[in-house]
């Protein structure tokens, strides 16, 4: 079927070592950080595997993408999402359309979950007995664990067959290092007053109910405490990704940089994400805009232009955070973030692919004194360290 598929590059001697532990298990997941050549490592198995395949995304960046590299080693693939239903031997199929059509998946004997972590939540975990049958299943992500601990049900379907933490692949050379720089911005009075205000609905709420676990409070959804509690922590988070003096933070950094190297901005929501961009544009920095409140064929011509130096910043959410290809880029601003491992991995990890010139990352870490972003820094050092 795949007989004649060539793989236009040369696998890294990692990647074999991935590849070769999947032929030999036929149920597994590839733990590997961003920029360390997952795709590859799926296509080469959907190549010696040679029986019809399905790979599952969750976005239609992603999907577009698989596409891509699917004719560049001369294979088609079909899609399955949305009213575009055209089925091959390679189908390319986002989650949501396979959860209200399971039976899509009984045509293919081997299935790929691209960011594997997702099939976790309780919506995709359906999918996962269907997955456990099939005679080749693989998993790919840059971190597999999950928030609320569902990462179990995942393992028992595809274990972790091989993996490699960020700071070995750094310390291979097989990815780029990073250093970390911070950037204090300062609250307002009112910003301070609504931040207290919040923090202590919050702390309440912790102390009555004996936990601080949002997975558990999202359960009780029936407790007026929890549910003030999470309405509380998701003031603050907005509040904090809408700092005011954050925008003159990022626009210190932007300014600071030739046009010729690119930037990447991480906001936590497309309200802030909007105001970053206007105000950036506002003062003469040439920026695009990518979040999920815009229509794709914006999206794309957004990419676009920055990888053809068109624009020397991408402002973008958490639609960036994870799966698709951004052009490289060595600089990136972190706004505002939430505070899962999995989250800071996929930030810092596009910053991580290699380059020719060996140049390092820049990750510049935006934050508020006397808050919760406090120890962002040190956080994101640590899992650097120990991921």
């Amino acid at each position: 079927m795949f007989e004649n598929v060539v793989l236009p590059y040369t696998l890294k001697p990692y990647q074999v070592e991935a590849v070769e532990a999947f032929m030999k298990c036929r149920h597994g997941s590839v733990v590997l950080p961003t920029g360390t050549g997952k795709t590859s490592i799926g296509l080469e198995c959907m190549r010696r595997a040679n029986c019809r395949t399905a790979v599952l995304v969750h976005t239609e960046g992603l999907l577009l993408q698989w596409v891509k590299n699917l004719h560049e080693i001369g294979v088609w693939a079909g899609v399955y999402y949305g009213k575009k239903k055209s089925l091959g031997l390679v189908t390319v199929c986002i989650v949501n359309s396979v959860v209200i059509n399971p039976k899509v998946l009984s045509r293919f004997d081997f299935v790929i979950c691209d960011e594997y972590h997702h099939l976790g939540g309780e919506t995709f975990s359906h999918l996962l007995p269907l997955l456990k049958a099939k005679p080749y299943f693989l998993g790919l992500t840059s971190c597999l664990q999950r928030g609320d601990g569902r990462e179990a049900l995942l393992k028992k379907v595809a274990p972790i067959i091989y993996t490699m933490p960020i700071h070995d692949a750094m310390e291979k050379d097989f990815i780029t290092k990073i250093r970390i720089y911070t950037m204090k911005a300062s609250m307002t009075n009112q910003e301070r007053m609504l931040y207290d205000r919040y923090t202590k609905t919050i702390r309440q709420c912790f102390f009555s109910l004996r936990t601080i676990n949002p997975a558990r409070l999202t359960k009780m959804k029936n407790n007026p405490l929890a549910l003030a509690c999470l309405s509380a922590m998701a003031k603050r988070k907005m509040l904090l990704s809408d700092v005011a003096d954050k925008k003159s933070k990022v626009h210190k950094i932007t300014s600071f940089y030739p046009e010729h190297e690119r930037i990447l901005v991480f906001c936590e929501s497309k309200n802030s994400a909007n105001k970053i961009f206007k105000y950036l544009t506002k003062n003469g920095i040439k920026c695009g805009i990518y979040h999920s409140g815009l229509d794709s064929e914006y999206r794309c011509r957004a990419l676009y232009q920055w990888k053809k130096n068109l624009t020397q910043v991408m402002v973008a959410c958490r639609c960036l955070d994870e799966g698709i290809d951004v052009p490289q880029c060595r600089i990136g601003v972190i706004v505002a973030s939430g505070s899962s491992n999995r989250q800071w991995i996929q930030r810092q990890g596009r910053l991580l692919r290699k380059r020719v010139d060996n140049t390092k990352g820049l990750l510049f870490i935006v934050y508020c004194e006397g808050t919760i972003e406090s120890s962002y820094s040190d956080k994101l050092k640590t899992i650097i360290r120990t991921c």
